[in-house]
């Protein structure tokens, strides 16, 4: 035991104890929000007031959506919202104070009442963007092993084909027809049509 006045010397690696934080202050409870809010920002700065909500620690969401396009025979990844322009705020963060930061015009509202979204509601928003986020081809298959395709865009545009291969991110393997030879091409859905 320590008298009063001496210094405790520890060495390293040596166990001393722990104090045991759960019995002294008990569980932390996370707030589960009643409601959801919806604030309603300037044009194409949803990131930038993100951006600013998690380094001031205000709970918030925005959802998003990644798509995958095809431009002059290129795929390009991007992040879209699911709603342009709206992120939603839990009841226990929608003080003026926190949510009114730079880029936010103000709270949805219709009339003098201010529009929110109900838990079950909010369920639907979070199944929504999952969904959004499931790769077309897992989605739905609009093609089968065997089919006739043509490909409507990209440098082979106009040929005949077979699909041979799905893939689960949406890519098909598709044997064209090009000069009387079967040449397989790894195509997008969105590059070929029944034919």
């Amino acid at each position: 035991m320590i008298q009063q006045g001496q210094s405790a010397m520890y060495e390293i690696g040596q166990h001393v104890g722990y104090v045991d934080l759960v019995s002294r202050a008990g569980p932390v409870d996370l707030p589960v929000p009643a409601k959801w809010y919806a604030l309603i920002t300037h044009a194409n700065r949803e990131t930038k007031v993100m951006r600013t909500f998690r380094r001031d620690n205000v709970s918030a969401y925005f959802p998003m959506l990644r798509n995958r396009e095809v431009k002059r025979g290129r795929v390009i990844d991007r992040v879209v919202p699911l709603f342009a322009g709206i992120i939603f705020i839990p009841d226990f963060a929608a003080s003026d104070a926190l949510t009114f930061v730079d880029g936010v015009d103000r709270f949805m509202r219709f009339g003098d009442w201010t529009a929110f979204l109900t838990r079950e509601q909010m369920a639907g928003v979070f199944k929504l963007e999952a969904l959004g986020n499931i790769p077309v081809a897992r989605r739905r298959r609009l093609y089968i092993v065997g089919q006739d395709i043509r490909v409507t865009s990209g440098p082979f545009a106009g040929f005949n084909g077979i699909v041979e291969h799905l893939d689960s991110r949406g890519r098909l393997t598709v044997l064209v027809d090009i000069f009387k030879r079967l040449s397989p091409l790894t195509l997008e859905e969105g590059q070929i049509e029944p034919a």
